[in-house]
């Protein structure tokens, strides 16, 4: 399944020797191992880490066993993920349909409890379902994330005379969108920096980012970036235009819930209006621990960015820029996964 959203339902067929449907045969459900998927009572399956995993179906004696493979899923960008599940080797009278048989078994009748069960209990069917539409990861999964975005802004520079700095707080919204192994995310924010130590003036911000990123590992995104931010003051307007080149690792944690990211960006071309000289070394780290719980998202990010400019007339340059954000957030597309319950 290639969004997280999804679940997985397993259901058993329960018909008689003549093929009519046996509705009061109620099945139970057992996974082989817990640490990889887990099933509630009613057959609906959730990935917990990779690996394979049987799930046992049994209706009055009578057993069999279906094997799932947990894969990555690349949902990145939208916060923290689960695994996905895949069939293992399905086989049966039908197994080219995908959300058919899986596995065909005839019933022992030596195992069976009464004479009722021996003459209507004939075959057991494990089949998969998947409970909605979805996809495998890396195939067209689409996915919506909505936050909204508080943070606390520190700007400084330091021009060889001593450093100027400027903070304050910041608000603004970020939209995220997800298909398959591709994410496209744009975030916007203003708000008012005042002045601190060595600074002459308080200045207004603006800040809009729009991000493109590639999966190319379950714990690895690639991304290309636009940044544009303008400083304004009583006396001028500093733009600032840069691009973004860099990478996001992420490491999942109880079961998805948490995430933790750390990003490393280069910034090969940068331009600020009121400079003659552009800087020559931009670079942007940062840090974030999420958490999800069902559609929502919460999460805390740390980023830092550093210009150097060249060196003129003995003195050289350099800027640093960095927020404390702190975003809530609900992800769109799909219903939440299934509570569930342990037997």
């Amino acid at each position: 399944l290639g969004l997280t959203d999804d679940s997985l339902l397993i259901t058993m067929a329960r018909v008689d020797r003549l093929g009519n449907p046996i509705p009061d045969a109620r099945p139970t459900w057992t996974s082989l191992n817990d640490r990889i998927v887990r099933v509630d009572e009613f057959g609906f399956v959730r990935a917990v880490s990779l690996g394979v995993a049987p799930i046992v179906g049994e209706v009055h004696g009578i057993a069999d066993t279906i094997p799932l493979e947990v894969v990555a899923a690349y949902a990145a960008d939208l916060g923290p993920t689960l695994p996905a599940l895949a069939f293992v080797g399905p086989s049966g009278p039908d197994a080219t349909d995908p959300e058919a048989t899986a596995r065909t078994i005839t019933a022992d009748s030596a195992t069976l409890d009464t004479e009722d069960q021996r003459n209507r209990i004939a075959t057991l069917i494990i089949a998969t379902q998947p409970q909605r539409a979805s996809a495998q990861s890396g195939s067209g999964t689409f996915a919506v994330a909505v936050r909204a975005l508080a943070a606390f802004v520190d700007h400084r520079a330091d021009i060889g005379f001593g450093t100027e700095r400027t903070s304050g707080p910041v608000f603004g919204a970020e939209l995220g969108v997800r298909f398959g192994r591709f994410g496209l995310r744009a975030h916007g924010y203003t708000g008012k920096l005042s002045a601190g130590t060595g600074a002459t003036e308080d200045r207004d911000i603006l800040d809009v980012r729009a991000v493109a990123s590639f999966t190319t590992l379950p714990w690895l995104d690639l991304e290309v970036g636009a940044n544009f931010r303008r400083y304004t003051t009583v006396f001028n307007e500093e733009k600032w235009a840069s691009v973004a080149v860099g990478g996001v690792g992420h490491l999942d944690a109880l079961d998805g819930a948490f995430r933790g990211a750390v990003g490393f960006h280069v910034l090969p071309a940068t331009n600020v209006n009121t400079l003659a000289q552009s800087p020559n070394l931009g670079i942007i780290g940062s840090a974030e621990m999420s958490y999800r719980f069902s559609r929502f998202t919460a999460s805390v990010r740390y980023e830092l960015e550093r210009f150097t400019f060249p060196q003129s007339s003995g003195f050289q340059r350099v800027e640093q820029f960095s927020i404390l954000a702190l975003r809530l957030g609900i992800l769109l597309g799909g219903a939440p996964p299934p509570p569930i319950r342990r037997r």
